[in-house]
């Protein structure tokens, strides 16, 4: 506490934090409303919960204990994905709802009963410890950690996803766009991606055939690849 110049500072940064997380969350709610009213964006119905992901989550233990050789196949959004964005939803009522609680408790004390405050105060401190502990354990291996994305997942600012391993971690979408594209499928089925496309993936000093990156660039998706970098790389909408 003494790093934060004491309790009252500390108070201020936290609240301050609070009143930074409450805007991210309606700013998203507002892009949300804009993208389907405004720009007739289609709804991301694939962000919704299906039965398929308790199935997949079934499949991945199975795969990770060693009681099956084959990993689920995901679409666009595996369900650790779905995970941590539904899970943030009702985080956050139950942070902005007991933290504005305990942020003006007389206030509270007014309108609501009294066991409110002392439920708040359980309610908004398990929540956080539950929240850092799903980010230290299982967001911070699969966003940094992991083989695939070491030491960092940059889909977040570049809103691409290199083309090996979209294809590595959503077959079944991958499979759906490359049915899309002939020109891309014929590529794919010729070997233009495979062997020395495999070690450009991971080497950075290595490069993929230009023929075969210029094939994806232009078809698959109406441009929706860019090769960047020695790789072919796929534009994804992170919102």
């Amino acid at each position: 506490m003494g790093v934060w110049g004491g309790i009252d500072n500390l108070r201020a940064v936290h609240h301050g934090a609070a009143w930074v997380m409450m805007a991210a969350c309606l700013y998203h709610l507002a892009y949300l409303l804009v993208s389907v009213t405004v720009l007739k964006r289609p709804f991301p119905t694939k962000m919704l919960p299906r039965f398929k992901d308790l199935k997949d989550f079934v499949q991945d233990v199975k795969y990770y204990v060693g009681l099956s050789k084959e990993k689920p196949k995901f679409d666009r959004f595996s369900y650790r994905e779905k995970f941590d964005y539904w899970a943030v939803g009702w985080g956050i009522i139950m942070m902005v709802g007991g933290g504005l609680i305990l942020m003006f408790p007389v206030g509270a004390a007014k309108i609501l009963p009294g066991w409110a405050i002392p439920f708040a105060l359980v309610a908004h401190s398990d929540e956080a410890v539950l929240a850092v502990g799903w980010i230290v354990i299982v967001h911070m291996y699969f966003a940094h950690l992991h083989p695939l994305v070491f030491p960092m997942n940059k889909s977040i600012f570049t809103g691409k996803v290199p083309i090996l391993r979209y294809r590595e971690e959503y077959p079944l979408e991958y499979a759906e766009l490359m049915a899309s594209s002939p020109a891309a499928a014929a590529a794919l089925t010729a070997g233009a991606l495979s062997g020395e496309a495999e070690a450009a993936e991971r080497e950075p000093e290595g490069t993929i055939p230009a023929d075969a990156v210029l094939a994806l660039a232009a078809e698959v998706l109406d441009g929706e690849y860019r090769f960047r970098g020695g790789g072919a790389e796929r534009e994804t909408d992170t919102a």
